[in-house]
């Protein structure tokens, strides 16, 4: 795009369309420049060191490329960027200390890459993040507690990597978060009590891990959330009773796997009327299974290895999808 009769470009959006090669380090000259989209092909090698002298760049998005080598150093110096788009290619070793002198930058997705290492304690000065998605990596070590100072944070994904140890007490101010994926990681001991203060949070996914304990029986503090999956909690000998999540009523994805839960089903499950995957399997659940449930939308449900009663109900066995395996 051309601003009107200066003639200066200020946006490329060259995206999906089998471009091959290497980033034309002219670019750089664009010094107006305020968008650059290249997602989508079929580039090689790093990013040219000349991006830098684009200070008026807001966007930079070179997600799905065959892009490779280290995350360049001066990000930081890129001080009109607000989203930084990587992910979907070769990049590796680790992200650079600079990147917490990014002052504007809200969109920070560099999952499935090669990138390692541990998480620089840097990364929470970006103050300004809003979207922080790391997945797919193979970061290692403890989030830093850093991250807890990133208070306008609304989506967090630090799924499949290789952190471990409890997840940072300073997360506790995170109260803006909507979204919080660390599935598939080695995050032990407790599940934090505030993660269930977090009364914004929409998605919740803390499955893959080896957190020790088990569920709080009243996680009422969540009333918007849609999506909720966890599995693999020891609980004690004794099992606990299903946790009090009726006013979940929005409820798409109800994951309680393998969570030492015992007596019945809640009630207020079955009226639901959002929910479309339900998987309860491998816990001491009582109790029947309702014989009508006219007005479910239940796609796919799970509840093997539990110790129901009674007969199997019609309306199970003629699920459109015949996801259900009791």
């Amino acid at each position: 795009m051309l601003e009107d009769k200066t003639c200066r470009v200020v946006a490329i959006d060259l995206s999906g369309q089998g471009l091959t090669g290497s980033i034309p380090p002219e670019i750089g000259n664009l010094s107006h420049l305020e968008s650059l989209y290249l997602r989508s092909n079929s580039l090689m090698g790093s990013i040219p060191n000349t991006l830098v002298k684009l200070s008026q760049l807001s966007i930079l998005d070179l997600c799905d490329n065959k892009l490779e080598g280290p995350l360049p150093k001066f990000l930081s110096e890129l001080k009109s960027l607000r989203g930084l788009y990587l992910c979907n290619n070769l990049f590796n070793e680790s992200i650079p200390l600079e990147i917490g002198g990014c002052p504007k930058l809200e969109y920070l997705s560099l999952s499935n890459n090669s990138l390692s290492g541990k998480l620089p304690d840097e990364l929470g000065h970006v103050s300004t993040l809003r979207v922080l998605n790391l997945a797919e990596n193979q970061f290692w070590g403890r989030l830093p507690e850093s991250l807890g100072s990133l208070a306008h944070l609304e989506e967090m994904y630090v799924m499949n990597n290789l952190f471990d140890d409890q997840l940072p007490q300073s997360f506790q101010k995170l109260t803006k978060l909507k979204t919080f994926n660390i599935r598939g990681n080695a995050f032990n001991k407790s599940i934090p009590g505030y993660i269930f203060e977090w009364d914004k949070l929409e998605k919740l996914s803390l499955m893959g891990n080896n957190f020790e304990g088990h569920l709080p029986n009243k996680i009422l503090g969540l009333p918007k959330m849609t999506d909720l999956s966890i599995n693999n909690l020891p609980g004690g000998k004794t099992g606990v009773l299903f946790p009090d999540i009726h006013n979940m009523v929005s409820l798409s994805f109800l994951t309680l796997r393998n969570c030492s839960l015992t007596g019945p089903i809640p009630d207020y499950i079955w009226r639901f009327t959002n929910l479309l995957y339900l998987d309860l399997s491998f816990n001491n659940l009582m109790g029947i299974i309702p014989p009508d449930l006219s007005q479910f939308q239940l796609q796919f449900i799970f509840l093997r290895s539990n110790n129901l009663s009674g007969t199997v109900p019609g309306w199970l066995t003629s699920l459109s999808y015949s996801g259900s395996y009791v």
